[in-house]
């Protein structure tokens, strides 16, 4: 909907719950900083990932939604200067202050994320989420997962070359960068290697 075009080139895990080798944390904040666009306001845009049921304050100074309104446990919280759209996962999406814009949002035709990929190839058509939208999510989410291994320490990625060139601030620590740029790409066994694009 904002039309995000760049990837992330700033990866942070604010919190998580611990983890070790064994097992994963189970509840993790993590803030993305990608390149604005003609729809925010800044040359920057800030993107939160909450996991773990853990959730956005929604009584932000920022926000608009009321004191009152619980948000969705699933789902997106989009703040804007004038309005914030709360998007859950499964339900209708609200826009507040609910005075200011009722009547406001339409309803996009019956998009299903399960028979976009099939309708597009029997039809010949691009589908909503194609590969240039999900090579972006998920080079984003990937990284995310890299940085929970760095816990408050900002990553500095290099899409086009595709490598983590900072970990942390200042004088970046050489070893944290090879060690974060070792989680990039696998090393195969021989025999397993796959070809590269």
């Amino acid at each position: 909907a904002l039309n995000i075009t760049g990837p992330s080139n700033h990866i942070v895990c604010k919190e998580h719950t611990g983890m070790n080798d064994e097992v994963w944390a189970a509840q993790n904040v993590i803030d993305f900083t990608v390149p604005g666009t003609e729809y925010t306001a800044g040359d920057q845009l800030k993107i939160t990932w909450y996991d773990g049921n853990r959730t956005p304050n929604a009584n932000a100074d920022k926000s608009h939604v009321p004191k009152h309104y619980a948000l969705p446990r699933s789902g997106s919280l989009i703040i804007g200067e004038e309005g914030t759209l709360v998007i859950p996962h499964v339900g209708a999406p609200r826009l507040y202050p609910e005075e200011k814009f009722a009547g406001k949002i339409e309803m996009a035709d019956g998009q299903n994320h399960y028979h976009g990929w099939v309708d597009g190839a029997l039809k010949d058509e691009q589908p909503s989420d194609g590969f240039e939208y999900g090579a972006r999510l998920t080079e984003a989410v990937l990284l995310g997962n890299i940085a929970v291994r760095f816990k408050g320490d900002a990553l500095e990625w290099d899409s086009e070359n595709l490598k983590i060139t900072a970990v942390g601030k200042g004088n970046p620590d050489p070893a944290k960068v090879a060690e974060a740029n070792k989680w990039v790409r696998r090393e195969y066994r021989d025999g397993w290697n796959i070809a590269e694009v």
